[in-house]
């Protein structure tokens, strides 16, 4: 709703400026601009790569409980994860891509009894986890099947046993049975770590893009400035730098070829209005407003709109709104949900 309330205040602004415009008109006489010729894609939506930092994560680091049955001899001890997280948009694609990768490594130490003897041991999974997300235009961010890989060693710390008669006999047997099934033991701590790592990861994402898909709602965008009984088509693409999300109508082309202008600064995310959407009326204002030497609306306004968004009590801005070759642009800060640094769940 934030970035709808944005966009109706924003007309607000401007039908104040345009009566404020036509009372000046005796003084200054301004001829009214040409409507320009609508867009491919009227609307565009940019992401750009640090609106995904939330996603992000240096460094990683949980602790976690372990309790499993391996090979007849319950190990029960702990784990810690430590590892970083990283996105990369992958461009020139009509998906939207990017890959979200987890890298890291999970270390486990347990105690494990099977009859009379006591094995301790330590484990160090090496892995790497990776998902392809792309948007849906109708649905928003969605991600793919993750895939993983990963790498484990297994160390036996010692043998020992709770009872006094027979102590070496017991210990003896039971490193030699270790031995014997040492390969077997460490492929099924990888197996295990693995999916741990891979559960927790794909759990932690797929919420994230809920929140994500929930904050970048198209529908409302669409609804405000198509009308909810239009029909409007999609078309998406990523580039080196950003998503973009073109909203047309039914006869816009299936590809997204035509891009907005550049901006020297860029937020994080933007929303760009065509002026051909607004009417003729505002079109017109839109353009003797951007002839404003910094291209962007007086901080009295811009304070106005966010007043009428935020509430009375709002001090700082929170979003900017500039005017380029015929386009609107509201500039929106990280709206983003910032999420924990740890991702996954205690075992």
């Amino acid at each position: 709703m934030a970035m709808l309330r944005a966009l109706v205040a924003f007309g607000l602004v401007l039908t104040s400026l345009a009566c404020a415009s036509a009372e000046e008109k005796q003084e200054k006489v301004v001829s009214p601009a040409p409507s320009a010729a609508r867009p491919e894609f009227p609307l565009v939506v940019r992401i750009d790569d640090k609106a995904l930092d939330p996603l992000r994560a240096k460094d990683v680091r949980q602790q976690g409980h372990v309790d499993s049955i391996v090979l007849g001899t319950r190990a029960v001890g702990t784990s810690e994860t430590r590892g970083a997280m990283n996105v990369n948009i992958i461009p020139d694609r009509d998906d939207a891509a990017f890959i979200i990768r987890f890298h890291g490594e999970t270390r486990t130490r347990t105690t494990g009894s099977n009859g009379p003897a006591i094995i301790r041991s330590r484990t160090a999974t090496e892995f790497d986890c990776a998902r392809l997300v792309v948007f849906e235009p109708r649905i928003g961010l969605v991600a793919g099947k993750s895939t993983s890989a990963a790498r484990t060693s297994l160390v036996f710390d010692g043998f020992d046993t709770d009872r006094r008669l027979g102590r070496r006999l017991i210990t003896r047997i039971a490193e030699q049975r270790a031995n014997e099934q040492f390969e077997v033991a460490r492929a099924i701590a990888q197996r295990d770590n693995e999916a741990e790592v891979r559960q927790a990861f794909d759990e932690r994402l797929d919420k994230q893009l809920a929140e994500i898909n929930q904050q970048l709602n198209i529908a409302r965008y669409v609804n405000a400035l198509f009308g909810p009984k239009s029909k409007p088509h999609l078309a998406t693409r990523s580039c080196q730098d950003c998503i973009l999300v073109g909203i047309g109508n039914e006869d816009s082309p299936r590809r997204l070829v035509t891009f907005p202008p550049e901006r020297e600064k860029s937020a994080p995310i933007e929303i760009w209005v065509h002026n051909s959407l607004f009417g003729e009326r505002l079109a017109n204002l839109t353009a003797i407003l951007g002839t404003i030497e910094d291209r962007i609306l007086p901080a009295a306004a811009k304070l106005q709109v966010l007043q009428l968004l935020l509430g009375p009590q709002t001090a700082e801005p929170q979003f900017d709104v500039g005017f380029q070759q015929g386009w609107v642009v509201i500039g929106i800060q990280n709206d983003l949900p910032k999420t924990a640094v740890a991702v996954l769940a205690g075992r």
